[in-house]
């Protein structure tokens, strides 16, 4: 078994057929084919179903295409790294929305100031797709909340923060709002699966609050604007409704008894091999601030 027939593997998997795997890797069928039985009886286990002119990975086959992808992906990690070119300089960070909209400028600068000969490249997803991008190694690491340390991944924390409700001024006098009283509000909420929607949901639900929601949507900045026009309350981080409030139309609302938290980290697998520009990053990222460039 050899890192060409997990390749060819994979691609079957991708392209859910024979013919099409051969065709994406410019490779006779016949040569596919015997690389799926060599495999087959290599594991001795079937791999494949068979059926309606496709192939659909067995449970067996499911199993091996996670090994696959992780070793796939180390695989061309070590390559690219050995050949001592860019890559070497390379980090790839993926951060949550919320981290985008209130660290993500100033912790750009920090890793510009300390490191300006690395390669950075930065993506924006919610917690779910963060997740897939670590597992398949599409990231070097991932900044987001909600994410704790376990036998496969490394979390280190960065940052605790608060989150706010957000409200037309003519909705709420008060400077304070208790979650019991805040599930009664039309809520304006992000999409499930991100961060802050998490966060809120096991806020409201481990006080046993039925909430309602008045909107969702995968953009913070499309909350505050219903927010502004009176539509309900969005909940969002502290610094951001700080920079959204200064006009007057929108009021800050503090949430207590008890406050809705969020505890940031910096999260990798304990296989990664930590190059020295993502060592440089890591330490960029430590005392992360909303609004401090220069620790």
């Amino acid at each position: 078994m050899t890192i060409r027939h997990l390749q060819i593997f994979k691609t079957v998997c991708d392209c859910g057929g024979i013919t099409a795997a051969a065709e994406r890797l410019n490779v006779t069928q016949p040569s596919v084919s015997l690389a799926m039985r060599e495999l087959e009886t290599f594991y001795g286990a079937r791999l494949f179903d068979r059926m309606n002119r496709g192939v659909y990975p067995t449970e067996a086959g499911l199993l091996l295409r996670r090994y696959a992808e992780e070793i796939l992906a180390s695989f061309e990690e070590a390559a690219s790294v050995l050949r001592g070119g860019r890559a070497v300089r390379r980090c790839r960070v993926g951060v949550n929305v919320s981290v985008a909209e209130t660290y993500l400028a100033p912790l750009v600068a920090r890793i510009r100031r300390d490191a300006p000969d690395v390669d950075l490249s930065v993506f924006v997803k919610n917690n779910a797709q963060l997740d897939e991008m670590l597992s398949e190694n599409r990231i070097d690491f991932a900044i987001y909340d909600g994410a704790s340390e376990t036998g496969a991944r490394v979390a280190l924390p960065l940052a605790e923060e608060c989150q706010v409700a957000v409200c037309a001024p003519a909705l709420f006098e008060r400077e304070a709002i208790e979650p019991a009283e805040l599930a009664k509000k039309p809520l304006l909420l992000r999409e499930a699966g991100s961060g802050l929607r998490v966060c809120v949901d096991a806020a409201l639900s481990r006080g046993g609050y039925p909430y309602r929601i008045a909107a969702e949507s995968n953009s913070t900045l499309a909350l505050l604007e219903l927010a502004r026009a009176g539509l309900g309350f969005a909940i969002v981080p502290r610094p951001l409704a700080e920079k959204h409030t200064t006009d007057g139309q929108l009021k800050l609302v503090q949430i207590q008894n008890p406050p809705i938290t969020r505890r940031y980290a910096l999260v990798y697998h304990t296989g990664k091999t930590l190059t020295p520009a993502m060592r440089t990053v890591i330490h960029a990222c430590k005392g992360l601030s909303a609004n401090d460039t220069s620790k």
